[in-house]
């Protein structure tokens, strides 16, 4: 008989308001004989890495498969289950995206170095696929790489492995890290064990972004260094300064976007590349060289705004409010 899949999920939000979450709207979907098993820490105050690793005890007297996520993840793959078993016949543990290598000090799956912009790892070692945005198809999908490669590090978002085999191998959750950097080192943890990662390709839209660079993640960072006996890694040299128009639109207005991008070719700006952050919820233009589009949320605007003020490889000419022309700053 195979093992029953758990799934394995702390929210902020009361019991009764779960189903208004990703995780909750998603399972909704499918008819009660076809539940997977939930263990579901409502009102949840704790760190994952303790709530992940009472699951796992649990476990040791109710072995399962366990998938460890986030509540603002929503499921829509029909068949996640299905590929979730075949994925872990290939892998002790599977995720949605990671790293097919690992750095010292890198401080995430995804990037090799801390700078504003962030530092991206080369293309060529990403694996997976996840889907951004309030539902499907109301989103992005960003396309790391390949899936059903054998990884270093896996994001934290979907974690999942026979509870049999972590228990086995006595592969825990460093309660140290309570949000952040729980899954990088759970990675290396299993790795250590002797357990193989991989990404698998499971359809799933992700509500929201990491928390980089805040109080909680640097203090997290340092403890994660320190742990490995590691250093912060160093940006690469710093770029040309570029020139160039910022568009900040917090309205999430294309309309109003083009109506300014229209008046800038006509401007003795016209020519110079534009960076434009929106909140708009839908899917974006692709980039070009002169144009480039950056998504943020509502709640996280006012941060997006800071963050691209004060990029140091780019030297503004101008900015200016989405419907805004150049003579009217």
């Amino acid at each position: 008989m195979d093992q029953p899949i758990r799934l394995v999920c702390a929210t902020r939000q009361p019991q009764e308001n779960f189903a208004s979450t990703a995780l909750g709207r998603s399972l909704i979907c499918y008819p009660g004989e076809f539940w997977p098993q939930l263990r579901l820490y409502c009102d949840n105050q704790r760190g994952l890495s303790k709530v992940y690793n009472e699951a796992l005890r649990e476990a040791a007297d109710d072995p399962a498969i366990l998938v460890f996520l986030h509540d603002d993840l929503y499921l829509c793959d029909f068949f996640w289950m299905a590929r979730l078993r075949k994925g872990l016949q290939q892998f002790d543990i599977i995720g949605l995206a990671g790293n097919t290598r690992r750095q010292p000090g890198q401080p995430s799956w995804a990037y090799t170095a801390v700078t504003p912009d962030y530092q991206w790892d080369e293309a060529r070692y990403l694996s997976g696929v996840v889907g951004g945005g309030n539902g499907f198809p109301n989103g992005r999908i960003s396309f790391f790489g390949p899936s059903m490669q054998a990884c270093k590090l896996l994001d934290g978002l979907f974690l999942a492995a026979d509870s049999q085999t972590l228990n086995q191998a006595g592969v825990r959750f460093d309660e140290q890290f309570a949000f952040h950097f729980y899954d990088l080192d759970f990675c290396r943890q299993a790795e250590l064990k002797g357990l193989v990662m991989g990404t698998w390709p499971i359809s799933v839209m992700h509500e929201s972004g990491g928390g980089f660079t805040s109080v909680a993640w640097r203090e997290s960072y340092s403890k994660y260094l320190a742990k490995y006996g590691e250093t912060e890694r160093s940006p690469p040299p710093a770029p040309p300064t570029v020139v160039g128009v910022l568009v900040l639109d917090a309205d999430g207005s294309m309309e109003k976007i083009q109506q300014t991008l229209s008046a800038l070719t006509v401007s003795p700006y016209r020519g110079l590349p534009v960076i434009a952050l929106t909140t708009f919820p839908g899917q974006l233009p692709e980039w070009n060289e002169h144009l480039r589009y950056v998504s943020t949320s509502k709640a996280d605007y006012a941060a997006g705004v800071e963050q691209l003020r004060t990029l140091p490889d780019f030297d503004w000419a101008l900015i200016l409010e989405a419907g805004q022309t150049p003579g009217q700053t």
